[in-house]
């Protein structure tokens, strides 16, 4: 009799201990009911505390680059902004056709610049936002020979 006790005792005390009830419940009383001890342990819910916002990742938008983005960057000129904010922009899936063009479209409030090499020449200032539109919408918005998409430099109004 006495060993069932014992191991109803150290699967209760292992129940505890899994739903962290044991690091707050007081010291337990010297006699224990068997009964208590052997029954189905009950799911204890535990309160969740919510994480101050300033502790929180900020999400960034991954086709957009905002202005506290632009402005708190130690870059010296726009390629390498994006080369490590988004280097992603900047990538290519292969050469599809020797007719097409293979690389992204960068336009400055609409007006076309060139390929990703303009973008060394220029700095943020002046910029809302840098966005980058998905070769869809890049062929809707300028035409055709977007394959890799583009690159819009929205200037401040």
């Amino acid at each position: 009799m006495l060993r069932m006790q014992d191991i109803a005792l150290t699967a209760a005390l292992a129940a505890l201990l899994s739903t962290g009830v044991a690091a707050q419940a007081p010291a337990a009383p010297a006699a224990l009911d068997v009964t208590a001890a052997t029954a189905a342990p009950r799911a204890v819910k535990r309160e969740e505390t919510p994480v101050p916002s300033a502790r929180r990742p900020v999400r960034r938008d991954r086709d957009r680059l905002a202005p506290g983005e632009i402005d708190s960057a130690v870059h010296t000129n726009l390629l390498a902004l994006v080369r490590v904010e988004r280097p992603l922009w900047l990538s290519t899936r292969g050469q599809t056709s020797p007719m097409l063009r293979d690389v992204v479209q960068v336009y400055y409030g609409g007006t076309w610049l060139g390929g990703p090499e303009v973008l060394q020449r220029m700095s943020g200032e002046g910029l809302r936002e840098i966005r980058r539109l998905d070769s869809r919408e890049a062929t809707q918005r300028y035409g055709k020979n977007h394959n890799v998409g583009a690159i819009l430099l929205v200037p401040e109004e």
